[in-house]
């Protein structure tokens, strides 16, 4: 955790014992999650004005990962999971934090 923090000349703007945010000045957020003081996870938080436009956002990037990568995703429970051999996952979702919607990518070890 201290090594992601030394990278940014900001302090993070949420900090919670295994999570470090970082918010971006146009509302985006870019947050790492850790398990025994070893980062597992990182999200892409992406602000949009709406509902609406984050679920229009949150398909282009469903189906442009999909393209690129030649995979099917799999959906669940508002969340679309794609799941690669090397031991990495990549979920998208839209999520509502603090009266903001996002699209909200996230890279996780498995």
């Amino acid at each position: 955790m201290s090594q992601i923090k030394a990278k940014y000349s900001v302090a993070p703007c949420m900090q919670e014992d295994r999570t470090l945010m970082f918010c971006v000045s146009d509302g985006d957020m870019i947050g790492y999650v850790f398990t025994k003081n070893r980062c597992i996870s990182i999200q892409f938080w992406t602000a949009y004005s709406s509902k609406y436009k984050a679920d229009i956002e949150l398909e282009k990037a469903i189906n442009s990962f999909s393209r690129e990568n030649n995979e099917t995703p799999m959906r669940r429970g508002g969340m679309t999971s794609f799941t690669k051999g090397n031991g990495v996952g990549v979920t998208f979702s839209v999520m509502k934090y603090n009266s903001t919607d996002y699209v909200r990518q996230i890279f996780q070890a498995y």
